[in-house]
């Protein structure tokens, strides 16, 4: 994420606190900082590739805590937060907008 991104530029609105994370997101944005202990500021689900690979991007205030607990984040942090995310999905409802 650079800071020419829509979503750096977003995150940052966010964290000045003129603008608020997508409310859809809430709960897996409470979620993912009390299972790691991190301060998630802003959650976005979007695509890629000509809009046909879903991507959620997950954006913390300091990424460097979430890998200092010795995570694999390719494998274990990652299933469990898809897993997570796709519960979220279910559960509200939500998976006809977030296809």
């Amino acid at each position: 994420m650079t800071p020419i991104d829509e979503s750096y530029k977003l995150t940052k609105l966010i964290k000045q606190g003129k603008e608020i994370p997508n409310t859809d997101f809430a709960i897996l944005a409470t979620w993912i900082d009390k299972i790691y202990h991190v301060k998630t500021l802003n959650i976005i689900y979007d695509k890629i590739d000509l809009e046909k690979r879903p991507r959620l991007q997950i954006i913390l205030e300091n990424s460097e805590t979430f890998f200092k607990n010795n995570f694999a984040y390719e494998d274990e942090v990652k299933v469990r937060v898809l897993n997570q995310f796709k519960e979220l999905l279910l559960i509200n409802d939500l998976s006809r907008k977030y296809k």
